[in-house]
């Protein structure tokens, strides 16, 4: 995983951490939507970058993945500009 996709993996452990606690119904709710919403998150960037790193067909037709991490960590920091 890219950074950013390890930055929202740590918050949603923290806020799951959060949860194991006793809040208020509408506490626990909104956790539980920060919660799905950092995963909604966490799914676009790794579905743009699935997207985005589809093999590319080297000189003797076999897919050429040397370019596959640095794609995946590009589409990650765009994305995440892109929310600013």
């Amino acid at each position: 995983m890219c950074d950013q996709c390890d930055k929202l993996e740590e918050k949603i452990s923290h806020y799951r951490l959060f949860l194991n606690q006793r809040f208020d119904p509408l506490t626990e709710e909104r956790i539980r939507a920060l919660i799905a919403d950092l995963e909604r998150q966490k799914e676009t960037m790794h579905s743009w970058a699935t997207l985005l790193s589809l093999p590319e067909q080297g000189s003797k037709g076999r897919a050429s993945d040397s370019l596959l991490p640095a794609k995946r960590s590009l589409v990650c920091r765009l994305l995440a500009l892109s929310r600013r």
